[in-house]
C-alpha cells in the first residue's frame, strides 16, 4: 500500500528534491513547504517559482502562529497560489532576505517584483499568513537574536545592522516577539535561558 502524505516539509532550499517530489505520482499534488534558515540564492528561488504548490518561507518565520494558521488552511484544502502569482511572493521573500539590513520601502519592494504595493501585500499575506512588513520584522528580529547571542555588539548596533533605523522601535518589536527586551534576551547567552 502506498502512502500519500498530506504535506511535505523541507528545511533546505533543495530544488532537486522538490522536483523529485513533483515527479512522484503519489506526491504530484502534495503541498510542499520549503523552510530554509536564509533565502538568498536567487537561482534556486527562480527554479522553485515554476513548481506548483510550493510555499517558501524562512524557518524562523514558519514558527509564527500566523504561518501555522496558513499551513492548517492548506491542510484543510485551501488553495496555494498558482505558480505565476506565488513566484511574486517568492521573489519578494528573497528580496527581503537579501536586503534585510538596509531600509526597505513599500514601493521599492513592490517595484522589485513589478507589482503594486497593495497587490503584493494581498498575495504575500495569502501565501504566508503575514504581511511583507510583519515578515521582514520577524526576519530582522531573528537576525538580531543571533547577533545578541553570538556577538558583543551593542543593542543600538544590532538594531542598525539588522535594518532598524529606530532603536526604540527595534526594542518594542523584539519584546513583542520574544517577550523580553533585547538586553535581557542577551543574558540568556550567559545563563542558558532568558530571564524575565
Amino acid at each position: 500500500m502506498e502512502y500519500t502524505p498530506s504535506l511535505v516539509v523541507l528545511d533546505t532550499l533543495d530544488c532537486d528534491m522538490v522536483e523529485q517530489i513533483r515527479t512522484n505520482p503519489a506526491t504530484v499534488m502534495t503541498p510542499v513547504l520549503v523552510l530554509p534558515e536564509t533565502i538568498t540564492d536567487e537561482a534556486a528561488v527562480r527554479r522553485l517559482m515554476v513548481i506548483p504548490r510550493v510555499i517558501l518561507c524562512n524557518s524562523y518565520i514558519a514558527q509564527s502562529e500566523e504561518f501555522a494558521v496558513r499551513v492548517r488552511a492548506v491542510l484543510a484544502g485551501e488553495d496555494i497560489l498558482p505558480p505565476d502569482t506565488g513566484a511574486l511572493v517568492k521573489k519578494a521573500v528573497c528580496y527581503l532576505n537579501r536586503n534585510s539590513g538596509s531600509p526597505i520601502s513599500r514601493w521599492k519592494l513592490a517595484d522589485s517584483v513589478h507589482v503594486s504595493e497593495d497587490y503584493l501585500t494581498r498575495i504575500f499575506h495569502k501565501e504566508t499568513g503575514l504581511s511583507p512588513w510583519e515578515y521582514l520584522n520577524r526576519y530582522r528580529i531573528y537576525l538580531a537574536s543571533k547577533m545578541l547571542l553570538h556577538t558583543n555588539a551593542t543593542v543600538y548596533d544590532v538594531a542598525e545592522k539588522c535594518g532598524f533605523q529606530d532603536q526604540a522601535y527595534f526594542c518594542r518589536v523584539f519584546k513583542k516577539i520574544h517577550g523580553v527586551p533585547p538586553g535581557k534576551y542577551r543574558i540568556s547567552r550567559d545563563v542558558g535561558k532568558v530571564q524575565e
